[in-house]
């Protein structure tokens, strides 16, 4: 179940996919959003300024105003998409992500007004301008100005849509990380254009508002664990290991809370318990990291990344699939059997490769998909690799990993992506045949 949940959030905030579960997720989390008590202060203020500007239209101002405070946000998507191919490269090696493990941890407590952390800079002052435009700035103030209270969660969204962006700058991928931030923003923004329109009174603050902080900030602290999941994956560590590591964490942040000098305020506690056990976790981690490097250095029989693709390689078993290490056994099999190839180009230190393993035996539909197809991994470290890197029919093979091909035997592709949640254009890709 945790499994299915954490695909169905990647795959709706994922910048390549545009299934409507995905908008309607970032909808439902702005609107969220827009239930914090921080957000509250602002809609007396944005009450005020629509009254002054009401006009024979009823929905004019309050929808420019919406539109704008939703742009802003639209603004965040822009900068993400633009910035995030380069950064994706980064975030798929396991130190980063040991790294966004504490970030999201830390944003998590923060959401819950317990780590004090400023988020976009909150020293905007609202000034008075005539017409639609005016209104429609102010809009985009209201929205950098709630920024700081959302700033967790917009933080979290943004780190999820960069990593599942390619490296380099493509333009389809900077319209979807912006459209799924403006989808975010125009969730948030709901509030604010009922109390223009019609002068909704909303609820009044409350213990309510509580329970709203405390399910954002679990869905970040879910965010944290998925990238305490995927740093341990790469570093081979048991299935089990990211929970037991995770709630440990958590338990020994506690414990330093309490034998802390009294003297100290909660939130010094905290921000010092956060601190040591951040520290103490990277401390193990560079021993245990150099401890496995002296062990593997040991090892007398070379582990099968390392070997030539040239070379008569055992199959590798995933499960119940079969994946061939080189490409003459591949590619006679296909051609017997008339089967297409599936090629996965995989590195070991590429966290989404590791993803995509998990999820070729998680998804029943790939799962089924990819039976049917002749499958061949190809490691960076193979022979290969570079020859396929200089072929130009494959440009984004230079933009990263994880990266997939399928093709004919005969070598006529007929789909290839960077985008390891796209089981759909491969599942139809593998149907075509």
């Amino acid at each position: 179940m945790l499994s299915e949940f954490q695909l169905w959030i990647d795959t709706g905030i994922s910048v390549e996919s545009n299934g409507i579960t995905g908008f309607v997720f970032l909808a439902l989390g702005g609107l969220l959003a827009s239930l914090l008590p921080c957000v509250y202060p602002l809609y007396p203020i944005t009450a005020g300024i629509l009254q002054k500007r009401s006009s024979e239209k009823k929905w004019l101002h309050p929808s420019i105003y919406y539109l704008g405070l939703s742009s802003a946000y639209l603004a965040f998507g822009v900068v993400a998409g633009l910035t995030g191919g380069a950064f994706n490269t980064f975030l798929r090696l396991p130190v980063i992500n040991f790294g966004l493990f504490w970030v999201f941890l830390g944003l998590a407590i923060s959401s819950v007004d317990l780590l004090p952390i400023r988020f976009f800079g909150s020293q905007i002052e609202f000034k008075s301008k005539e017409g639609v435009l005016g209104t429609f700035l102010l809009g985009i103030f209201a929205g950098i100005l709630s920024s700081p209270c959302v700033g967790p969660v917009v933080v979290a969204i943004l780190i999820k849509i960069i990593s599942s962006q390619s490296s380099g700058l493509l333009w389809g991928e900077v319209f979807f990380a912006a459209l799924k931030m403006f989808i975010f923003g125009l969730g948030l923004g709901v509030p604010f254009l009922l109390i223009g329109v019609f002068g909704t009174k909303l609820p009044k603050a409350g213990k309510w508002m509580k329970f709203v902080q405390y399910g954002m900030s679990l869905l970040i602290l879910f965010f944290s664990f998925q990238y305490l999941d995927k740093a341990l994956s790469i570093v081979s560590f048991a299935s089990n290991s990211a929970e037991l590591l995770f709630f440990g964490t958590i338990v020994a942040m506690i414990i330093l809370f309490f034998i802390q000098p009294e003297e100290y305020s909660i939130y010094e506690k905290i921000r010092r318990s956060y601190l040591i056990a951040a520290l103490i976790f990277l401390i193990c981690s560079l021993s245990i990291n150099i401890l496995m490097q002296s062990l593997s250095r040991n090892q007398a029989t070379p582990s099968l990344e390392i070997l030539d693709s040239t070379q008569n390689l055992e199959q590798l078993q995933k499960g119940n699939l079969v994946w061939f290490r080189n490409e003459r056994d591949a590619l006679s099999l296909a051609r017997r059997e008339g089967k297409l190839v599936f090629i996965d180009f995989y590195a070991d230190w590429c966290t989404n490769c590791k993803e995509f393993d998990k999820l070729t035996l998680s998804n029943p539909d790939l799962n089924t998909a990819l039976q049917s197809a002749v499958l061949w991994k190809v490691y960076d470290t193979d022979v290969l690799f570079e020859s396929f890197s200089e072929d130009p029919r494959f440009p984004e093979l230079r933009i990263g990993l994880p990266f997939f091909v399928i093709q004919t035997p005969d070598g006529i592709v007929i789909y290839k992506s960077n985008n390891y949640l796209d089981t759909k254009g491969m599942i139809e890709a593998l149907k075509s045949k």
